[in-house]
């Protein structure tokens, strides 16, 4: 009877000791996914921190560049214009033209009419296209109407090739002709660059705890 009771008292013991320790291990387990679930949080929201970060100092840098950009080609469409006024003859000299460009480092230049009509520049199979011959050259049309007008046009695919890039246009001083200077975006498209997720990544610390 003493034996059989001794039993019972082991095994209820066994049990709840069992049941103890289970109830321990479990909430230790508990506990150590929810802190390491905290961290994983905790180290999301500093990625993404970081990211916004990237975001709005490329964003920052990106607007600077493109006003640097748009001072550069009025300044170059200027100059351009003052030394085709000095030398006439250059003005239809595609080799003249080109040297031009060489030296003022723009990649394109194109004569304009009064017209709206490209008449002479830097690139021959360019001639002929005018205001009205497809979106982007549409863009300088309202320069018809107001001689006092300097434009400077966002980064496009152009009319006559679907090329990207970025022109300016004025008027020289006598009104005689438009001045358009082109140019290939590179240093724009490497800032854009520095938006795309591989590079955003390579930024990133590796411990946002440091």
């Amino acid at each position: 009877m003493v034996s059989s009771l001794k039993k019972s008292i082991r095994s209820y013991m066994y049990k709840v000791t069992f049941a103890l320790v289970s109830v321990i291990l479990v909430s230790v387990l508990v506990l150590s996914i929810a802190n390491e679930q905290s961290r994983a949080r905790e180290t999301a929201d500093k990625i993404f921190q970081q990211m916004d970060k990237i975001l709005e100092e490329n964003g920052k840098e990106m607007e600077c560049l493109r006003k640097e950009y748009s001072q550069k080609c009025l300044h170059d469409a200027e100059t351009i214009a003052y030394i085709l006024e000095k030398n006439p003859k250059a003005r239809y000299d595609r080799d003249e033209l080109r040297k031009i460009a060489k030296f003022i480092e723009v990649d394109e230049i194109h004569i304009i009419d009064e017209r709206g009509e490209i008449v002479s520049g830097t690139h021959p199979r360019y001639y002929g296209y005018n205001f009205d011959s497809g979106e982007q050259i549409r863009f300088f049309k309202p320069m018809l109407n107001d001689k006092g007008m300097k434009m400077v046009q966002g980064i496009k695919p152009n009319t006559a090739e679907n090329k990207l890039m970025q022109y300016s246009a004025m008027w020289n001083s006598t009104g005689e002709f438009i001045v358009e200077v082109g140019f290939e975006p590179v240093n724009v498209s490497k800032v854009t660059a520095k938006n795309d997720l591989p590079y955003i990544f390579s930024q990133l610390c590796v411990n946002p705890d440091k």
